[in-house]
């Protein structure tokens, strides 16, 4: 299988060449955050996690902080024609390392 570069999202995410599904859309609500905090995580944050095995399309989770509270923030985008952004949310420190990784 051929390596999948995960880091073609950040382009299409700097072009505007991306989707936001519904359930981030409705997480950015409950969340308080703006399309601008995940286009800065995505674009400046590093990626954590990569599952090129992923179904329907290979994904990948990153890293970052919200603009306003300074908080770690996690963005998973799934590698589509377009990119989509399928879930973003605040990393549960149970779940998590101390480092949020």
């Amino acid at each position: 299988m051929a390596e999948i570069d995960f880091e073609i999202i950040r382009q299409k995410v700097k072009e505007g060449n991306y989707e936001i599904s519904v359930h981030a859309t409705k997480r950015l609500r409950e969340r308080q955050l703006a399309i601008a905090d995940i286009e800065n995580v995505i674009i400046k944050g590093e990626i954590i996690e990569r599952d090129p095995e992923a179904k329907p399309n290979p994904k990948c989770i990153f890293l970052g902080e919200d603009a306003v509270k300074g908080e770690s923030l996690h963005v998973v985008c799934s590698l589509t024609p377009d990119t989509l952004i399928v879930t973003v949310y605040f990393p549960d420190e149970d779940n998590w390392s101390k480092d949020k990784r």
